[in-house]
């Protein structure tokens, strides 16, 4: 049985990152990220390179220490060999309690927006809500059966999510310039001189996923090769399709529409390509796709409470470490009814709660970019690279992450920020206690 939980290869770690990466944030987010530059394409397409910059080298720098950890645990064992077993224990109350929960209760909500927009019935916060807490509950369900299933869900989800990001790039050049306000008019709006900035709190959610790719590390063939290479090909494949479909958006239904619109741009380019029946064939490949990201989430965080039970901090053990997956959904519930009551009253404005959590997840990751640095003095790095260049310009990407997140938010994003921080320490309280 450990043999066939073990035959997960290069092809599916790959298709985890961009599983994961693709199909939330590209038709999610992209209005927002055009809103925060104030429809001006090249400021937009300049805030999703250093969105790219920055999870490119943070996945290259963390690549090397992924690599040389043989672990089943991901990142959680980066900070357990590299800082202490103490840094362990709070990093994996963090990913428990806060990172994977409040992106998968977002990406569920989103599930329900896309099916019930496919559907045409009447929509209403409450519904969405309903109709993605049915979504998370089936692929709860599946996932918990066979990672096998859940692995074949990804490479079919990603798969298909990518035909709408290569189909619209492609009509684009062929019908030309068709969009309702032209690019030309669109570049010249004037925007404040660092307002754009507020777009990276977006693009890091667009771009985020990538290290959920290592909660499944025990579960890869040969991981200390595949893992790395799923973590720099994934950014560098997802940034590609990002700037290709986004400009092919701009082109099939201007800037304007798509701000008009906001998440129904994808359906505007649809209707552009095939009529009438292409806004209900656009938002099909819509769903799928954000179904695979929270698949992927789903896939990775039930593996978690392994890592919190070996180091005897996942609670109730003796109820829940044979039921790994009722715990972690039981945690999504709670979250999704945090995110109802912070959107409800929009006591976010126009961030949730997984882009904070992301962002303070990005400042965290500079502890295991330093410690490379270190690694790299002291000659156990050999390489130049991935000792201090790698880890140097990864370091710049979560700083800019920090600061963008900060201006998109600047009341609410530092008191969540905190709440992290207060729950990384008890994880780091918790498991000094233990020794």
């Amino acid at each position: 049985m450990e043999n066939n939980q073990r035959k997960l290869g290069l092809i599916t770690a790959i298709n985890m990152v961009v599983g994961v990466l693709i199909g939330s944030g590209i038709f999610f987010k992209a209005d927002d990220i055009l809103r925060s530059a104030q429809g001006n394409i090249f400021n937009s397409l300049i805030v999703f390179l250093i969105g790219a910059f920055c999870v490119i080298f943070s996945a290259l720098s963390i690549s090397y220490i992924a690599r040389h950890t043989k672990s089943d645990n991901g990142v959680i064992d980066y900070y357990d060999r590299f800082l202490s077993k103490d840094m362990g224990g709070a990093m994996s109350y963090f990913y428990f309690y806060v990172y994977f929960p409040t992106v998968t209760a977002v990406i569920a909500w989103v599930c329900g927006v896309f099916l019930v927009a496919l559907l045409g019935i009447p929509s209403s916060f409450e519904l969405e809500m309903l109709v993605g807490l049915c979504t998370l509950i089936l692929l709860f369900l599946v996932n918990s059966k066979s990672i096998l299933v859940g692995g074949f869900i990804q490479n079919v989800t990603t798969f298909i999510k990518l035909i709408p990001l290569v189909v619209i790039p492609l009509f684009a050049l062929k019908i030309g310039s068709s969009a309702i306000v032209s690019m030309s008019q669109t570049e010249t709006a004037s925007t404040g001189q660092f307002a754009f900035l507020a777009a990276l709190a977006p693009i890091a959610f667009s771009f985020d996923g990538w290290i959920i790719a290592t909660t499944i590390t025990g579960k890869i063939k040969n991981p200390n090769r595949n893992i790395p290479l799923a973590l720099t090909i994934g950014p560098l494949f997802v940034l590609l399709v990002y700037v290709l479909y986004f400009l092919g958006m701009i082109k099939l239904v201007g800037p304007e529409a798509i701000l008009t619109s906001s998440d129904g741009g994808a359906g505007l380019a649809g209707q552009a390509i095939w009529g009438n029946a292409g806004e209900f064939i656009l938002q099909v490949f819509i769903f799928i796709s954000v179904l695979g990201v929270l698949n992927g989430l789903v896939l990775g965080y039930t593996q978690l409470p392994a890592a919190l039970n070996e180091r005897k901090l996942l609670p109730f053990a003796d109820k829940f470490s044979k039921r790994p997956s009722l715990i972690v959904f039981i945690i999504s519930i709670f979250w999704m009814a945090i995110h109802y009551i912070t959107h409800h009253y929009g006591l976010l404005g126009n961030s949730d709660i997984s882009e904070i959590s992301i962002v303070f997840g990005y400042t965290a990751y500079i502890l295991l970019h330093l410690k490379s640095i270190s690694l790299r003095s002291k000659n156990e790095i050999t390489s130049n690279f991935y000792g201090y260049i790698f880890p140097t310009l990864a370091i710049l990407g979560s700083v800019i992450i920090l600061i963008g997140g900060i201006l998109s938010n600047p009341v609410y994003v530092p008191i969540f920020i905190a709440f992290c921080a207060a729950v990384s320490y008890a994880g780091y309280a918790k498991s000094k206690s233990l020794i």
